[in-house]
C-alpha cells in the first residue's frame, strides 16, 4: 500500500483425487455403495466419494452375479427311503426341501418329489405239494432255492405244483418293488402233507406191495384210505392204537395216493408202487 516490494513466499499442498474398482462377486443380487441393487454382471457403473484429504474418491464396480439353482429330486422308492436331508420317509412327499452350495458358491435349493411304493405280500400258502403266493394281481416268479434262487423257466402263476422234491421260493414284483417269500420245502415222493406235529416215515417207497408207516406216537385210531393217481378209492383200513402202521397196495403197478386221519390229524402220502 506504500508503493514498496511485497514479497509473498508460496507453500502449497497439492492433494490428489482417487480412482479404484470394486471388485465383488455375489449371489443372485448385490446391493451396491451407491445404493442400487445389481441382478446382473456390472462393470460400468461408478460412484464418487471423498477421500481423507478432501478430494474425489471415484469408485468404479466390477460385479459379478452367480445365481442359486433350484431342482427337483424325482424319486421312486419302495417302502422307504433316506433322502438327502438324512430323513427317512415312508410316504409321498413333495413339499421337502434341503439346501446345498453349487459350484458357483451359491444355494442350491432342491425340493424332494418322492413317490412311495409297498413291496407286495410275500406270504405263502402251502397245501401239499403245491405254493401258493397270498399277493393278488401282481406279477410272480418261483425260485429254486437249492440253486441260489434261480428262476425256475415258465413258473410265472400265482401258484406252483412241485414235480421233484426240492425247496421253493417266490419273488412277487409291484411298480418296481420286489420281495421274495421264504423258503419252502416240497417233497414229492413222500409226505405231501402233515398236519401231525411229528415226523412221519413212509417205507420203503418205491414199494412192491407191502408199506410202513410210523406215525411217531400212539394214535386211538387211524383211517388209511388209499386212492389211485387219478383219485379213485382203492381200499380203506382202520388201525387202533397204533403207532406203526403196515399193510399192502395189491394193484397194479402205479403211483398211490396214502390219506392218514387220526382224529383231527391228517396226513397225505405219495407212493409208488414197481
Amino acid at each position: 500500500v506504500h508503493g514498496c516490494d511485497s514479497v509473498v513466499s508460496l507453500d502449497l499442498t497439492i492433494n490428489y483425487s482417487d480412482a479404484g474398482t470394486d471388485v465383488i462377486t455375489a449371489c443372485d443380487s448385490y446391493v451396491w455403495i451407491d445404493g442400487n441393487t445389481y441382478t446382473e454382471n456390472n462393470n460400468t457403473a461408478t460412484h464418487t466419494l471423498t477421500n481423507v484429504h478432501g478430494c474425489d474418491s471415484v469408485v468404479s464396480l466390477d460385479l459379478t452375479i452367480n445365481y442359486s439353482d433350484t431342482v427337483t429330486d424325482e424319486i421312486i422308492a419302495c417302502d422307504s427311503y433316506v433322502w438327502i436331508d438324512g430323513n427317512t420317509y415312508t410316504e409321498n412327499n413333495n413339499t421337502a426341501t434341503h439346501t446345498l452350495t453349487n459350484s458357483f458358491a451359491c444355494d442350491s435349493i432342491i425340493t424332494l418329489n418322492l413317490i412311495i411304493n409297498q413291496t407286495p405280500d410275500t406270504s405263502v400258502t402251502q397245501d401239499g405239494i403245491t405254493l401258493t403266493a397270498n399277493a393278488s394281481g401282481v406279477t410272480y416268479q418261483w425260485l429254486d432255492c437249492d440253486n441260489n434262487l434261480e428262476p425256475l423257466v415258465g413258473e410265472t402263476s400265482q401258484s406252483f405244483t412241485a414235480t421233484v422234491d426240492g425247496v421253493y421260493a417266490v419273488e412277487v414284483s409291484e411298480n418296481d418293488c420286489i420281495g421274495t417269500s421264504s423258503c419252502f420245502q416240497i417233497s414229492v415222493e413222500g409226505i405231501l402233507k402233515n398236519t401231525y406235529g411229528t415226523e412221519i416215515f413212509v417205507y420203503p417207497n418205491p414199494t412192491n406191495g407191502r408199506l410202513t408207516v410210523e406215525l411217531g406216537q400212539v394214535y386211538p385210531e387211524t383211517l388209511v384210505t388209499i386212492y389211485d393217481i387219478n383219485g379213485k378209492l382203492v381200499n380203506k383200513l382202520l388201525f387202533k392204537n397204533e403207532n406203526i402202521l403196515e399193510f399192502y397196495i395189491n394193484e397194479i403197478s402205479g403211483t398211490y395216493l396214502i390219506d392218514l386221519q387220526s382224529g383231527n390229524q391228517k396226513a397225505l402220502l405219495k407212493v409208488v408202487k414197481n
